[in-house]
This record gives C-alpha cells, structure tokens and sequence, in this order.
C-alpha cells in the first residue's frame, strides 16, 4: 500500500543513553522518490537496537502499534511495541524569485540553517526537472539558474 518504516540509528549494539544523536529514529516513508521520510515522534526504550518491524495490517496511523525486533548480545531477539507517533514536519520554508543577475534568474531559498532541499523545475506544472541541490547556509541562501531561457519556468524547493 505505499507504507514504508524505515529505521535508523548509531552503530554498535544499542542506544545508551537514548538521547540524540545516539537514539535511534523511525521515519515512515510512501516509496515515491518525490517524497521525503518523515520522521516519527516514535520513542524506543533504552537498552534495545530495532532492526526489523512488523507492522500492523492497514494504512499506518500515529497510534498505530509496531513490533519492533531487537538482535541484542544480551538476549537474541528480544522484540517491544511502540507507536509510530506522530510525524516531524520539516520547518517553513520559501523560495522566491529575486532581481536577474547578469542575465540569470536568481532565487532565493529562506530556510533553518543546516537543512537541505531540493530544487526543480518545469515549463508545464507536470513534468519536474531536477535543478540543484541547495544546503542552507542561513536566512536566505541565494542561487543562479544559468540555464533559463526566455521560456516560462515554474521552480519548486522540496525538504
């Protein structure tokens, strides 16, 4: 049905203590590439290291209850439940089209810090083109399109 769980986390054998950036995360993902995962306020208990899922039949909610499996050198196999949780999504953010410089369309990502979208374009709203990979440096991070023509084109920045 689209429903992807995907977990992740540090190396080695479990989170201790379970606090960033040592914890382990669950993102949910729908297995389109034009989807970003999002991340899931899910909480693991510390002691474990979630290595497969299995999840209940059906569209997944936040309060939807996952068995997670655990491959621990202390007892193999131990599994727990906990809920998906609810998703983290991804602060505002903005991308405008700025004055042309030296003849090529300028835009301006305002976005947090340490974030990094994707940015496309098109001539038809249909047919997304990817344009560049932009790491946000701070409240507007500007960019040149060098290859604009005269034609229309629509830009979108994706998280």
């Amino acid at each position: 049905d689209g429903q992807y769980l995907i977990t992740a986390g540090p190396p080695g054998d479990v989170s201790a203590p379970p606090a960033s950036p040592l914890n382990f995360r669950l993102y949910t993902w729908t297995g389109s590439t034009n989807d970003a995962p999002l991340e899931r306020t899910t909480d693991f208990p510390d002691g474990f290291s979630p290595e497969g899922a299995l999840p209940p039949a059906g569209a997944l909610a936040s309060n939807s209850g996952v068995q997670f499996v655990s491959d621990d050198p202390d007892a193999c196999w131990k599994s727990f439940t906990a809920n998906v949780g609810a998703a983290i999504m991804p602060p505002p953010f903005s991308l405008a089209l700025a004055p042309p410089a030296n003849g090529s369309v300028q835009l301006n990502l305002a976005a947090q810090t340490g974030l990094t979208y994707t940015v496309e374009f098109t001539s038809t709203l249909t047919n997304w083109f990817w344009l560049r990979t932009v790491n946000s440096t701070g409240a507007i991070t500007p960019f040149l399109d060098a290859t604009a023509t005269n034609d229309t084109r629509f830009y979108r920045a994706r998280y």
